[in-house]
This record gives C-alpha cells, structure tokens and sequence, in this order.
C-alpha cells in the first residue's frame, strides 16, 4: 500500500531526525583509542602482538571511525603492516596522534581523511595518503611515498626524505626539510617561513609556484630545483650550488651571495660593505669577449652588479673562495684587462679572502660612469712566468771560447814581461 504525501513528509522527517541524533550521539562521544602497553595493544581497534621488550605493538589493518582518536604514547612502538584508514571517508574527521614511535613498514599505509599530528618519530617505508593535515613538531624520515592533496602540511620538526613526496597543499616551514630523494610540490604552495630546505646531491624539488623564503634554501652540488620563482624575502637566503631552473626574486637588498665557479671548483662568496648584489653569475674563460692575460684561473670568471650606492661611493668587497684563487685580480675594463689592487688573505680552514676597495666611476667600476653601480667581470689568477731566453748551442760555445781566451791572455800578461794583449 503506498503513502499518501502526509505519510511521507513524516517518513523523511523521522529518517533525518534519527541521522542527525546518530551523528551528535557519535560526535558527543567520540572514541579516543590510546596504545600504551600490551593490554591496548591487544585490544580494539589495534587487535595486535606485543612485544613487551621493546614495547612494540605489532599490528595488521585497522580502521578509525569518524570522530575518533588514536594515541600512540611516548616511549611505545607502532608497527604497521597494513593498513590504517578513516571507516566512514567522512567528517568529523579521525585523527592520529603520535608521541611515540610508528613504523611503516613496505607494504603498510595511512591514509584516507586522517589528521596526523606527530610530536614523536614517523618512519615510512610504505605509504602516506593524505586527504586532511600533517601537523609536525617531531621527525618524519620518508625512504617510501607521501601523497597529500589534503589541506597542509605544517611542519616544525625535521622532515628527511629519500623517497618520493608529492605535496599538493598549502606548506609552511619552520623547522627542518632534508631532501635527498624527490619532492614534487605540483600544485601547493611552500612557505619556507624561516626555517631550513637543504637540497642534496640527487635530490629533485620541483616548485610548481611562487615559493616565500625568509629561511634558508640551499641547493648543494649535483641537487635540482625546478620551475617555480623564490621570493627571497627579509633575512631569506638562497643559495644555489647545484641547477637551479627557475625564477629568483630578493625582496630585500642582498649583501651577500654565493655563486658556483664555472671551472667546478667549488663556489665563491661575495659580500659588499655599501649597496647590494642585483645580479651575479659565473663566466667561464672561453666566453669572454676578449681573452684575459695568459695565466691560470683556477675559480674562472664572475659577473656581477651593486646596486644602491650612493654615486661615487666607494664598497669593499670581499671575496670567500675554497681554494687558492691565485695572486691578482684582473678586471675587464673598457675592453681592456685591468689589475685591481686585491689583498689575499689565507684562511686556517683552507679558503682564501680576497678584499678589493672599488668605487663607482672609478677604481675597479667597469662602466666606469658614475651612476650608483659597480659592475664586473673579473676574476682571479696567477700569471705565467716569463721564461728566460734560450741561447744557440753555437752561441754559447762562442761565449765559452772569448771567456777562455781572456782568462788565459789575462795569466800571461803577469807571467811574461813585456807582453801585450791585442
């Protein structure tokens, strides 16, 4: 028999009204699952073997319900085989919260609309797949994969990653990121807000966007940064040692930057006492306009401008290189190689100051025009030496016979009276 409209009405209201006493009913009593010694381990939802030596909880698969919490003491182990997801894929959301340690074995995953907060130690050998927030105050180490198209990532501990990160969410960095695998920001954003992002040898990041740092971003030899521009603001730092594709963009005047050479010796820091750095590069010798004066150039050339001055301002700049640069300072000028008065200074740690005194439209100014800059190029060396000449064999025995000859007409002029010498 079917419901006239009234019955209906009533249906529906009823339906709706014992949904929403179900879900105030679980929100008001959410769960909160603590795993602290053997007896919760063994209990649910967790259902695994402990291992009372290490207080190591060994489980399988498990699912949190919507609303509910699972704690993971300081000082007890999680080890996970499977994996660990939100039963209902909806709000409110699950939570994880670690102050101990969780293992992730190869094979195990979390993932699927799950808050994690960990004050302790994360280490995934497996599999993260992120729909809502990494809160990180502890130390993640990824050797697996981390998916996140959640809602951020807020990290203030220590992220170490030799795996594969895809991140696309909003991230802030306070703390510490060490990349030595490959991080993929595809469509997140990264504030680098006064923390550290040290990027190894054959590590990859790719920036898909505008990237703020008012940290430090170090890009170490044999590293790749790609796409995207760094916005460098106050008291950031970037420093590119390796290859790096994108845009750069020092908000705030820049004393000081760091070039790698072109020779592959390693970089060289510049600083300037007056004014800032808006352009520097390195130039390799073979690219040069017109050819330095022959000698050895072991750091090869840099170009460079200060911006800032006031005209006619004289700067010091000094020069950091990791090895012996040579003994003087040559700068093109006007199409002509100039030496610049340089002092060089060795270091207890191997590296070598080099001052120069440079002032704009004058000494060692490439321009020189006075117009609150000084420009480059230059570089350092040591001449080669000139060689002394080389006689003819039959010179030098002609030599040899004229010293003779006087020597011996010399002997006889004392031991025989009256002899004369022609």
């Amino acid at each position: 028999m079917g419901l006239n409209r009234s019955s209906f009405v009533m249906v529906i209201f009823g339906i709706t009204v014992i949904t929403l006493i179900g879900f105030s009913s679980h929100d008001a009593f959410a769960a909160t699952n603590t795993l602290s010694d053997g007896t919760t381990c063994a209990a649910a939802p967790f259902l695994g073997s402990w291992d009372a030596s290490t207080s190591t909880c060994t489980v399988s698969s498990f699912s949190i319900n919507s609303g509910d919490s699972v704690v993971i003491d300081s000082g007890i182990t999680l080890d996970l085989s499977g994996d660990i997801g939100n039963s209902a894929f909806s709000t409110p959301d699950a939570t994880i919260t670690n102050n101990g340690i969780i293992n992730i074995i190869s094979g195990g995953s979390i993932g699927f609309f799950i808050d994690i907060t960990n004050t302790g130690t994360i280490n995934n050998a497996g599999h993260i797949s992120n729909d809502l927030t990494i809160t990180n105050s502890g130390t993640i180490t990824n050797t697996g994969t981390v998916f996140d198209a959640g809602r951020a990532i807020i990290n203030s501990g220590t992220i170490t990653n030799t795996g594969t990160m895809t991140l696309d969410v909003p991230i802030t960095n306070s703390g510490t990121i060490i990349n030595s695998g490959t991080i993929k920001v595809d469509d997140g954003t990264m504030d680098n807000s006064g923390g550290t992002i040290t990027n190894n040898s054959g590590g990859t990041i790719n920036f898909c966007c505008t990237t703020h740092n008012s940290g430090t971003i170090t890009n170490n030899s044999g590293g790749t940064i790609n796409h995207g521009t760094i916005n460098n603001d106050c008291g950031g730092i970037f420093t590119n040692l390796g290859t790096y594709t994108g845009g750069l963009v020092n908000i705030c005047p820049l004393a000081t930057t760091t070039v790698p050479s072109a020779t592959g010796n390693g970089p060289v820091t510049f600083s300037t006492s007056a004014g800032h750095f808006s352009t520097s590069s390195a130039i390799s010798q073979s690219s040069l306009s017109i050819p330095p004066p022959p000698g050895s150039y072991p750091f090869g050339f840099f170009s460079w401008t200060i911006i800032g001055l006031t005209p006619g301002q004289t700067t010091t700049v000094t020069m950091t290189y990791p090895g012996n640069p040579g003994t003087v300072y040559e700068k093109l000028i006007n199409g002509v190689w100039v030496t610049v008065p340089a002092a060089v200074t060795p270091n207890g740690d191997g590296t070598f100051t080099v001052t120069l005194t440079l002032t704009d439209g004058g000494t060692g100014d490439a321009d020189q025009t006075v117009n609150s800059q000084i420009s480059d190029p230059g570089g350092m060396g040591t001449f080669n030496s000139t060689s002394i000449p080389e006689f003819p064999f039959s010179f030098s025995l002609v030599i040899i016979f004229v010293a003779v000859t006087a020597v011996y007409l010399g002997i006889r002029q004392k031991m025989i009276p009256g002899f004369k010498s022609f």
